[in-house]
């Protein structure tokens, strides 16, 4: 059995985040469930100003345009911006993780969380005949939600997602596709029920195309959205990938022993499919609060909430917007989608509002413009 300050199970950008921040005065080690860090996504995109620099060596595309597809309606806008590999932004987190200190051990699935008195002190890892348990001060659960062994801390509460919470999602990386310097966004009930579609430029030769929505089958509904973008007329998949969010947040992220953060306490926003940004700062503000409970030595449930504070201060308030943005738009999701190209058409400063919201930056600002334009 292994002892450390701090055991984080997942090694996304929210969990390495956290673990780049502490490890410089805790023992913290990182559990990835797969045999590399990376996840289950190949790209995202941001507005150039947006890019942290650390993360400049992920950058595999650089844009200068954003088109926006409704389903009737079509808009395009200069917006310089990157696109950036998913597995290295990954990896340079990791890199600097472990330059502080933090141990990452991959092919590690937490398959348990264990207990004493209700309270966590550590992880049963288990893969095929090898089984470790870990024994920890705190657990941060940054699992995510995507798989069957992700989210400890809402399997703790006895929270599962229900059907009518849950948006799938489906990613292809093609290659053969037409040269071109944008990014696009395509809204429509059909193909993606409260969702989006998203193509980005990925090097030359390649683009990756995704989509996402509620009570869809992903791969069926993929192939069908990529049979209808122009540019990926003669492209061929060669990698594919899928994945899950939960459309509602949780009430409580922490309890005695333990926090969730990203994915694995459903912070996740509604119509920004990456939300990098917003996972590497909860990872952040996480890590303070967890370094501080540890000197403090109350690591219950009290001695941890002030992460829940910190993150409805610094981070609620972008989500509230963005939630009500999205409820506002699910009203009548096609016609409230045309409304806003409408109001975009008229005010061409809104469609670059909307693309930073929909790459989770500064969602709430823009949000807000958004709603007055749906009144």
């Amino acid at each position: 059995m292994q002892r450390y300050d701090i055991v984080v199970v997942g090694a996304g950008p929210a969990g390495l985040s956290f673990a780049r921040a502490a490890s410089a005065e805790a023992r913290v080690l990182v559990c990835e469930m797969q045999a590399s860090v990376g996840g289950n996504t190949f790209s995202t995109w941001l507005p150039r100003d947006a890019l942290p620099g650390e993360l400049a060596r992920a950058v595999v595309q650089r844009t200068k345009e954003v088109k926006v597809r409704g389903p009737k309606s079509e808009l395009a806008s200069r917006v310089e911006g990157v696109v950036l590999d998913w597995k290295w932004v990954v990896r340079l987190l990791a890199l600097e993780a472990r330059r502080r200190g933090a141990e990452i051990w991959t092919s590690s699935p937490a398959k348990e969380l264990l207990l004493k008195e209700g309270k966590a002190v550590g992880v049963r890892l288990e893969a095929g005949s090898w089984r470790e348990e870990v024994r920890s001060e705190v657990v941060v659960d940054a699992s995510g939600c995507s798989s069957e062994w992700s989210g400890l801390f809402p399997r703790l509460l006895g929270r599962k997602p229900k059907p009518e919470e849950t948006v799938f999602s489906g990613e292809h990386l093609l290659a053969g596709a037409d040269p071109e310097d944008s990014v696009e966004f395509h809204f429509g009930s059909y193909l993606a029920p409260l969702g989006n579609g998203w193509v980005h430029p990925f090097g030359s030769g390649f683009a990756v195309a995704g989509i996402q929505g509620l009570r869809i089958h992903p791969e069926a509904s993929l192939d069908e959205f990529v049979a209808k973008v122009r540019r990926l007329g003669r492209a061929a998949p060669v990698a594919s990938t899928r994945g899950m969010a939960v459309d509602v947040s949780l009430e409580s992220f922490c309890s005695d022993g333990i926090l969730a953060i990203g994915g694995a306490g459903w912070q996740v926003l509604a119509l920004s499919r990456g939300g990098l940004l917003q996972a590497m700062k909860a990872g952040e503000m996480a890590a303070k609060v967890v370094l501080e409970a540890l000197t403090e030595g109350d690591v219950s449930k009290e001695g941890l909430s002030e992460y829940e504070r910190l993150w409805r201060r610094e981070l609620g308030p972008d989500f509230e917007l963005e939630r009500a943005l999205y409820s506002a738009l699910s009203r009548s999701w096609d016609r409230n989608v045309e409304r806003l190209l409408e109001g975009m058409e008229r005010e061409p400063a809104l469609l670059r509002d909307f693309a930073a919201l929909l790459a989770g930056v500064e969602p709430g600002r823009a949000a807000k413009k958004l709603l007055e334009v749906l009144g």
